[in-house]
């Protein structure tokens, strides 16, 4: 059985995922202001996105590693289990997402696009409408998943069965694709959701200390990235979500494999997956921002630097944000809520 201690190396995924999200959108950004892209910069961007991906299979991942070192069970695991999460996801996610649809509702030309922001959805993340914050639609699916998870505190025995009704049902949805008019029921039923899962089932094979070669792992993982890179290099989209399948498969040998020869990464490398979800709710407005106002970008050279400024600008600010509110808040809310 695995040792029940922090795994460092899943912070490093964690920063890694956020940094590729904020190239994908920056080089977005960057086409739709600048007109400027190439096909080597699009390739770049369609991986970036794949971040997210990686961030589900890694929340599946903590969520259930977390739950098996839990002390808490029954009723006051279920609602404590709620707690931390609803602090972890609300508490920096508020502020950004009124201070959006404030921004969007007084000034409608600060999007790229057309945008009808319902308000409820911004400050629940119930998916009745568009949220004023892009990326809460990856917050969506969190809390569904949390919703989901927190049925074992209640009904442990029959956990992995109520999980194996929800694959199925996901699965039916995505080979027959039945035609129903809902705003929640596609968030529920989401292959996306099957990402969760595999964390969940990447959990249980290294809690119960199953091992494979790394004769075996390795190669299936160059194999697996390479047939991902392929399908984005041509894509090939033709078959909805394979591209997405392959990347969970990839990020979940990738994980196991870094767990199983046990990387312990230095201190100093863990500083962007701390600060990973202020990064992640900061960065999309706040690098529109810097394209819109840049010089126009007509070369290679200054391409790249924008880009670098603007990481350096939102990992500055993710920083600020994470000391200044996120971690304090958070910290508050446990004490007088939790502890």
């Amino acid at each position: 059985m695995a040792t029940h201690n922090r795994l460092p190396v899943l912070e490093i995924f964690r920063g890694v995922a956020a940094i590729f999200v904020v190239i994908h959108h920056a080089l977005i950004s960057i086409e739709y202001y600048h007109h400027f892209s190439n096909s080597y910069l699009k390739f770049i961007c369609h991986i970036g996105k794949y971040g997210v991906d990686f961030f589900f299979v890694l929340s599946g991942f903590i969520i259930s590693y977390s739950y098996a070192q839990n002390k808490y069970n029954g009723f006051t695991g279920f609602k404590r289990f709620l707690k931390l999460r609803l602090i972890r996801i609300y508490t920096p996610f508020l502020p950004i997402s009124i201070g959006l649809f404030l921004m969007y509702s007084l000034f409608s030309s600060f999007s790229n696009s057309d945008k009808e922001i319902d308000f409820l959805t911004s400050i629940t993340l119930i998916p009745l409408g568009k949220p004023a914050l892009s990326v809460a639609w990856t917050l969506s699916h969190e809390m569904l998943f949390y919703l989901i998870f927190s049925t074992v505190f209640i009904f442990p025995k029959i956990w992995k069965e109520i999980i194996l009704i929800w694959t199925t049902c996901i699965l039916i949805n995505y080979f027959l694709q039945p035609s129903i008019e809902s705003s929640i029921y596609p968030i529920i039923l989401s292959p996306y959701n099957l990402e969760f899962v595999m964390g969940c089932l990447l959990t249980n094979l290294y809690y119960r200390g199953v091992k494979v070669s790394i004769n075996l792992l390795l190669p299936l993982a160059i194999v697996l990235f390479f047939g991902f890179t392929l399908i984005i290099w041509n894509a090939y989209y033709e078959i909805s979500f394979l591209s997405n399948f392959i990347f969970t498969l990839f990020s979940s040998v990738l994980i196991w494999l870094c767990l199983d020869i046990n990387v312990k990464p230095r201190e100093s490398f863990l500083f962007l997956g701390t600060i990973s979800y202020s990064i992640y709710l900061i960065h999309n407005p706040l690098q529109m921002l810097i394209v819109r106002f840049y010089p126009k970008v007509q070369t290679e050279l200054s391409f790249l630097f924008l880009v670098f400024l603007i990481l350096f600008f939102v990992i500055l600010t993710s920083w600020f944000y994470y000391n200044i509110f996120e971690k304090s808040v958070s910290n508050y809310l446990k004490r007088i809520w939790i502890y």
